[in-house]
């Protein structure tokens, strides 16, 4: 799902976006230099929501806060906390393109502890705010890609006699 997601918002994503600024990018997906943290990252992908610190993190891990620190940063490039703070903006990143929630919900469900940090932090990893890249991400209302009922649309043609 998580593969297809990307795709489709790499063909949806503007060529060009105003002011220059750089296309938006995901960030923290698991890579293969993270196998001996992967326990951690998925734990950390289904508790980004919490009020999570560095020694909440070191405790699933096993490791002392220092340790797992070298090792965040050896294997994926940022610190635990970089990392917590990527899930949560990816999990915000979804409800915005799939959901009708406001940006206040959006940030208390992904763990922020306040809307005008997750509006900082979203601004500056994506380079849009909440509302312009839910505008840019979003199906409009009744367009094939934000139909709701699940079925293809040539379903819901009428019929007619032969």
């Amino acid at each position: 799902m998580a593969v297809a997601a990307d795709a489709a918002r790499l063909a949806v994503a503007p060529l060009h976006r105003s002011g220059g600024q750089a296309q938006y990018i995901l960030r923290n997906r698991p890579s293969y230099q993270t196998a001996t943290l992967e326990p951690v990252l998925a734990w950390i992908e289904h508790h980004a929501h919490e009020d999570l610190t560095l020694t909440d993190v070191a405790r699933v891990a096993g490791l002392s806060t220092r340790t797992l620190a070298r090792h965040f940063t050896d294997e994926t490039g940022q610190s635990p906390m970089q990392w917590v703070t990527g899930v949560r903006l990816r999990h915000a990143q979804e409800l915005l393109e799939t959901t009708d929630h406001t940006i206040d919900r959006i940030a208390a469900q992904c763990g922020f502890s306040s809307t005008s940090n997750f509006r900082a932090q979203f601004g500056q990893s994506v380079g849009v705010s909440p509302g312009e890249y839910r505008k840019t991400f979003r199906p409009a209302p009744g367009s094939i890609a934000g139909a709701k009922t699940g079925e293809h649309p040539k379903t819901h043609r009428a019929h007619t006699p032969t």
